[in-house]
């Protein structure tokens, strides 16, 4: 049974990566996830950065497979940020964020 859930593990964190960021030379921590739909970016960096918000147009409610990611508050996504420079490594794109209430990570990155 312990094999079997350590498998599970395995798998369960394969689909992910976690690497550098620099947004506005700021540096930062983001999850690469291969199973994400969108960027995402936690409510108390925009916030502590005072990043330029905008209201969507498209507002959905956020479901999530592991739920220790986001709080258990609003799951609701009506703001995002307006476009932000973002450095990995030696890429750099302009990116908007769908602004969310992550509790353990800044970002969360979509691969496209």
């Amino acid at each position: 049974m312990l094999a079997q859930q350590q498998q599970l593990n395995l798998i369960v964190h394969a689909r992910y990566f976690i690497t550098p960021v620099k947004i506005n030379s700021y540096r930062l921590t983001a999850i690469v996830d291969s199973d994400t739909t969108d960027n995402f970016m936690a409510r108390a960096l925009v916030n502590r950065k005072k990043y330029s918000i905008q209201e969507k147009s498209d507002v959905y409610n956020l479901i999530i497979v592991d739920r220790n990611l986001l709080s258990d508050g609003n799951r609701r996504v009506d703001e995002k940020t307006k476009l932000l420079p973002i450095a990995i490594q030696q890429h750099y794109k302009k990116l908007i964020f769908d602004i969310v209430e992550i509790v353990t990570h800044d970002i969360v990155l979509e691969i496209s």
